[in-house]
Parts: C-alpha cells; sequence; structure tokens
C-alpha cells in the first residue's frame, strides 16, 4: 500500500520534502499528486480556506486513486470551526490529513513544515496530542511550534514503530 501526498496549487517543493520525511523516518512508499483546490473552499469573507472540505477532498483523491492515507499540502491560510487559523489538520486514525504552509514560512520554513508533517502523519497513525516534550504537543503559534521538538517522545515513538510495522506501508 501506499501513501499519497497531494500538492494543491503547484506546492510541489514543499510535497517533495514530505515525500523525503515520510519515506526516510516513517519508511512509506510515496507518491506525489498534483491538484487544484477548488475555489468554492475559499472563503472571501475571511480570505481563508476552510480545511474541513479540503481535508474531505484528499480524502476522497486517496480513496479514487487507491492510497492507504493522503496529506494535502497547500500554501493558503486555513481555518476550522472557529478558530482564526489551524497549521494542519487530520482525521483521527483515519485516511487523510492538510498542512498548511502560510503561516510557517520565513526562517525555519522547513523545520516547521517537518514538524507538521509529524504531527498530522501522527493523527493520522492514531496519535493524540501530548503534554510531554513531544513534536505530537498542541501548536496554537508558530512560535510553540518553534520551541516543540521534530521528533515524537518515546510514547508516542513506541506507538508509530507499532503502527508501522502493522500497516504494510513500508516499503
Amino acid at each position: 500500500m501506499k501513501f499519497a501526498v497531494i500538492s494543491f496549487n503547484n506546492s510541489v517543493k514543499v510535497a517533495e520534502f514530505a515525500r523525503g520525511i515520510l519515506e526516510d523516518f516513517f519508511t512509506f512508499r510515496v507518491d506525489v499528486i498534483r491538484a487544484e483546490m477548488p475555489s468554492s473552499f475559499h472563503n472571501p469573507l475571511r480570505n481563508q480556506v476552510y480545511a474541513k472540505p479540503l481535508l474531505i477532498e484528499v480524502k476522497k483523491i486517496v480513496q479514487d486513486k487507491g492510497y492507504f492515507k493522503g496529506l494535502g499540502i497547500l500554501h493558503e491560510d486555513i481555518y476550522h470551526k472557529n478558530s482564526s487559523y489551524i497549521f494542519g489538520l487530520a482525521e483521527l486514525n483515519g485516511r487523510a490529513a492538510l498542512i498548511s504552509t502560510f503561516r510557517l514560512v520565513g526562517d525555519g520554513l522547513y523545520t516547521r513544515v517537518l514538524k507538521e508533517v509529524f504531527h498530522e502523519v501522527g493523527h493520522l497513525l492514531g496519535l493524540t496530542h501530548c503534554t510531554n516534550n513531544c513534536v505530537m504537543r498542541f501548536s496554537s503559534n508558530v512560535k510553540e511550534t518553534d520551541i516543540k521538538p521534530a521528533t515524537y517522545c518515546k510514547v508516542c515513538e513506541s506507538k508509530v514503530a507499532h503502527f508501522i510495522k502493522e500497516s504494510g506501508l513500508q516499503r
């Protein structure tokens, strides 16, 4: 089984970086797919993209193309429910996750992307938010993302290792 990285609206460079993370750390077999984000997902009143319909679109692409799980990446500001913004969204133990690079830009972009990929894929693998010094700790702003480590704590790492072993996603 394969994992899909879906590059919305030409976020290809970051998508290829995410592919490397997924292949190297998680040992997943990964394809990068380009897709256009439906314009109807953009909320002109907020000048943001509502993340939930885009997450559903990621899941649809994953299912239609026969992938096991998928991660959508875009460079637009996203929000969910009453939040002013979010960095990402994922189905807990599900098939689809999403990250936005919009608020991650600047020095440290790729370290922040690494952390968000680990975080959202962690949710796909069944991890909830963690209170340890862990990449699964919730971040409400870039400063909190910068402070948290780019690794799982021992508890979360053990859960990820178990999932990878049992999933059949390894190369």
